[in-house]
């Protein structure tokens, strides 16, 4: 839930924040995403080192940042694409609310995966 909640808020400060033309609100909008982007951070790897085993937990490590460093060029792209088709900062946001909004669904449906027994084929053999 620690990873969860802060991606729901991000996700739900992102679309949130095309709705109001005040700058005020705006801003507060932006800080509570900015703020969703900070939080999420330790309790992710924390998830993913305790997901991972002791042996495959470095080169999983290095892979996730490696498509993070990839996420973070192509989300710029996507967001100065969609920029210059449609003339709307706003709507350069809403594929990173989906992201996140989807890596809250994966957080949440992984943790009550690895939160149940594990059963086998052989499980009611004693």
């Amino acid at each position: 839930m620690h990873t969860a909640v802060p991606l729901a808020l991000l996700a739900a400060s992102l679309v949130s924040a095309p709705l109001t033309d005040a700058l005020a609100p705006t801003l507060i909008i932006l800080c509570v995403a900015v703020t969703a982007t900070y939080i999420v951070k330790g309790p992710f790897w924390a998830l993913a080192t305790e997901w991972m085993s002791a042996g495959v937990a470095a080169a999983a490590i290095a892979q996730v940042n490696a498509i993070g460093n990839l996420g973070g060029f192509f989300g710029s792209y996507v967001l100065g694409a969609i920029k210059d088709a449609t003339g709307s900062n706003a709507l350069g946001l809403m594929p990173l609310a989906a992201l996140s909004a989807g890596g809250c669904v994966l957080v949440l449906a992984l943790g009550r995966r690895q939160g149940q027994p594990q059963t086998t084929a052989l499980s009611g053999i004693h």
